[in-house]
């Protein structure tokens, strides 16, 4: 039989015990909201943007980068350079059937997006490395189809060059 002096010390003891051995099994306690991260979101933000286009989807994952009080198009991004065309990382672009752009038939699958903007005209370049990290990583011959829009028309081009 336990005393009543040492049953009261147990208990004590216990008592004292149980939030500690308990609290990292209660995930609503004081201690775990303290610990919780805010988290803020990135600079650029990520998005996935995915649409049926007739009878094909089309999926564009990319990054667009924040104006912040910045001049982005010939200040952030240099006209007539190579632009990966993303803010965090290279633009990629899915199709779940070939589509046709600049008159060029590109069959189904995921490409890399990169582009050469100027004040009056963009080039367009679908690269069939979807796996480039950079435009460091870019080669013209993994181009499937390069394009320049100007004044909301394309014109399909067989050859430029990556600084015109």
């Amino acid at each position: 039989m336990i005393q009543s002096s040492r049953l009261r010390s147990l208990l004590l003891s216990a008592l004292f015990a149980l939030p500690v051995v308990a609290q990292p099994l209660l995930p609503g306690t004081l201690w775990a909201a303290e610990e919780k991260k805010i988290e803020f979101p990135a600079a650029s933000q990520h998005s996935v943007v995915k649409q049926r286009v007739g009878l094909t989807d089309v999926e564009v994952d990319y990054s667009r980068p924040n104006k912040n009080d910045r001049e982005i198009f010939g200040g952030l991004v240099p006209y007539g350079k190579l632009w990966r065309t993303g803010a965090n990382a290279v633009t990629k672009i899915k199709f779940s059937d070939a589509v046709t752009l600049g008159g060029k038939k590109i069959p189904a699958g995921e490409y890399a997006l990169f582009t050469i903007p100027t004040a009056d005209e963009w080039t367009i370049i679908i690269s069939k490395d979807a796996k480039v990290q950079s435009t460091a990583d870019y080669k013209q011959e993994n181009d499937a189809c390069v394009s320049r829009r100007s004044r909301n028309r394309f014109r399909s081009q067989s050859r430029r060059s990556p600084s015109s």
